[in-house]
């Protein structure tokens, strides 16, 4: 077979209607084989039958490490439909001539990349999540751990949403330093994530680690180990050039310092914030950079912006509180997952043991207390959008989920995206709807976060049943709700602490991409009243000694 063309080799792998006719050992190679050809033929029945051969593997007894590739194989199909899908568009274009940059709608034509809406986008964000998540993940190789970590950063990363996407790329580089299209595309993400800052002093260090990363992806060692090498280096080559047209590259890393910054007046407060640092929960776009003490501090605001004569800055208040909200809930599961004794609140607290293994304290509460409140904060979002952007939703139908469409108290079929915020063509604002499919609502089945109804339950059962928490030994997950008490929860704790920092990971880039979004609103807003004469206030900043 290796003799023949592309199309007669794919002739012949069309003809086998069962993976049963295929040699055990070459199964996986067959399906990955056909779905590149499929994309390189732009033929739709090579996916639909690979596709096929793919659940009619996954009904035998298959290993787990064979399990997350069929998941890398499912994300791949949908990504060659979506590449068939943007070839019509892009050819339909061509041959119509027409100009519809500023026309999209809230229907925009099938392929257009950017579409708010696309299922096949979206399916493959939800099959490389479930690679990742499966128990199998780690018994993989590593090169395809890389290519799964770099696929998923790539498209959560187009879709607007580079906070998350950098985490991935660095799980990737953790594996293979010189992984070269993750090295490449995240100093991509640097690159464009930069235009979106407010501040100047903050745009000349993303550039700066931008530039050291695409270096680091043209040089030798650089490895890629896949085809479109050559053309992925000749676009990194032009953004590491363009960064040298803009900055001075070796007198800016001359004048920045990264680390060696005050962490702080006790040893209690200098482990909180390394503890934040490495996890990434600085309000600050810097700590998306690394693990830098330059990051030390939440010092993420809104951009100017303006209002009407004689209209407060109630957005700047909304945003203080939220804000307020986040480091708070932070601090509590800093305090929750790191407390070694018992709180003096504890002690005399009378509670029954009932042999479940279930636990309580005030650390469990406190994380209880920051799962409740990072997952508030996604709704308060769509909340500030809908008077931000002047949306007209009524208040008491407002929710992360439903910010996004018209119609949205009626039934599903019906709803439409906003045409004011899909027109916008806002890319940190077309984040925040991606991240909107990470969560669950009633009306929306389709998310893109394998466990987002899990999380939805917790935090139901947070708010308003019984949340169990096992510390040692616990029963089956859940096992009360098929047992005596059907209105609890069981999780472990540790399962707890994990999904909350999760959460809280969410919550912080929502809040980025909100003041990045307004950013680029008001730039735009500003050129369209170029020539208007405006009334400035300056506001200072609350004084920490006053915080009592």
């Amino acid at each position: 077979m290796d003799e023949n063309t592309d199309e007669e080799r794919y002739k012949l792998l069309l003809k086998v209607e069962s993976i049963a006719s295929i040699a055990a050992d070459d199964v996986l190679e067959a399906i990955g084989l056909l779905i590149d050809l499929s994309e390189d033929l732009k033929q739709i029945d090579g996916l639909d039958r690979a596709v096929k051969w793919i659940k009619e593997y996954q009904r035998k007894e298959i290993s787990e490490s064979d399990q997350v590739i069929l998941q890398y194989f499912l994300a791949n199909s949908w990504a060659a439909r979506r590449h068939l899908k943007e070839f019509e568009w892009k050819t339909a274009q061509a041959s119509s001539k027409e100009e519809k940059e500023g026309a999209r709608g809230d229907k925009p034509s099938e392929g257009d990349p950017w579409a708010w809406e696309q299922p096949e986008r979206q399916e493959e964000i939800l099959c490389l999540r479930r690679a990742i998540n499966h128990p199998g993940f780690d018994q993989v190789d590593h090169f395809r751990r890389c290519q799964i970590y770099t696929n998923l950063a790539n498209q959560l990363n187009t879709v607007g949403r580079p906070v998350e996407a950098l985490e991935y790329w660095e799980r990737a580089l953790s594996i293979y330093p010189t992984f070269g299209m993750a090295l490449g595309n995240s100093g991509y993400a640097l690159h464009s994530y930069a235009y979106f800052l407010y501040d100047g002093g903050h745009q000349s260090v993303f550039a700066l680690v931008a530039h050291k990363l695409l270096t680091s992806s043209l040089s030798k060692k650089a490895f890629y180990g896949s085809p479109g090498e050559a053309e992925a280096q000749r676009f990194f080559a032009g953004l590491k050039q363009d960064i040298e047209s803009k900055i001075d590259v070796s007198k800016v890393a001359k004048s920045i310092k990264l680390d060696g910054h005050d962490m702080g007046r006790s040893e209690d407060e200098r482990k909180y914030r390394r503890w934040c640092l490495d996890n990434r929960l600085f309000l600050n776009p810097l700590n998306d950079l690394g693990k830098y003490s330059i990051a030390n501090q939440d010092i993420l605001l809104l951009p100017p912006y303006k209002t009407e004569n004689g209209e407060p800055p109630t957005l700047i208040s909304f945003y203080n509180q939220i804000k307020q909200e986040f480091t708070s809930a932070r601090l509590f599961l800093f305090e929750g997952t790191h407390s070694e004794e018992v709180h003096f609140a504890d002690r005399g607290v009378a509670l029954y043991d009932t042999y479940d293994y279930s636990t309580y304290s005030v650390a469990i509460e406190k994380i209880k207390m920051a799962y409740r409140m990072a997952y508030s904060i996604f709704d308060k979002c769509a909340f500030f959008l809908n008077e931000y952007m002047a949306l007209g939703m009524a208040q008491s139908q407002v929710s992360f989920r439903k910010i996004w469409y018209t119609n949205s108290n009626k039934e599903r079929s019906k709803w439409q995206l906003r045409e004011k915020l899909v027109n916008a063509q806002n890319t940190p604002f077309r984040g925040l709807f991606w991240m909107s499919k990470d969560l669950f609502e009633e009306e929306f089945v389709d998310v893109t976060e394998p466990d987002a109804r899990a999380l939805n339950e917790i935090r139901n059962h947070l708010e308003h049943k019984y949340l169990k928490i096992h510390e040692l030994k616990p029963p089956p997950p859940n096992a009360d709700s098929s047992n005596v008490n059907q209105f609890a929860y069981s999780i472990w704790r540790s399962d707890l602490e994990t999904k909350t920092l999760r959460l809280l990971k969410l919550a912080r880039a929502a809040l980025i991409y909100l003041s990045l979004g307004m950013t680029l609103e008001e730039y735009r807003r500003e050129e369209k009243q170029e020539g208007k004469k405006v009334a400035q206030i300056r506001l200072g900043l609350i004084d920490d000694d006053s915080k009592r």
